[in-house]
């Protein structure tokens, strides 16, 4: 990725590294994970770099009435990995999304064998404005 020499002068040499680092994903972490309704007949596979405000967003419908989550009310957050890099984190995403449900489940199983909300408690402190 090149930056232009405009953008150099304007912001400066240290400012510049800092946002080439933000723009490919340095010094950030990603997620992907795995959303599920309450009987675990649904999962929705996402990626963010804010894990709690995203889960939080889902259970309170931020996404708008014609969200995927908001329709088949995913709101458990069954699964998440952590990346430090954001190509990675979409790579993994899209690996998920192209599994089938069986796979998913075994994956989801393997870690949180009883399918609990692991965002549970996160978002106590939190209004829904």
């Amino acid at each position: 990725m090149a930056f232009s020499v405009a953008v150099y002068l304007q912001i400066g040499y240290s400012d510049t590294l800092i946002l080439y680092k933000w723009i490919m994903g340095y010094e950030r972490t990603f997620f992907a994970y795995i959303m599920a309704n309450k009987m675990n007949t649904v999962l929705y596979v996402g990626v963010t770099n804010d894990i709690e405000r995203r889960s939080f967003e889902h259970k309170t419908g931020r996404g708008g009435e014609k969200s995927f989550t908001f329709r088949y009310n995913c709101h458990k957050l069954v699964y998440f990995e952590e990346f430090d890099n954001v190509f990675e984190a979409i790579a993994r995403e899209k690996e998920l999304k192209g599994w089938s449900r069986k796979k998913k489940e075994t994956l989801i199983n393997k870690d949180n064998r009883l399918w609990e909300d692991l965002s549970q408690g996160w978002h106590e402190d939190w209004s829904a404005e």
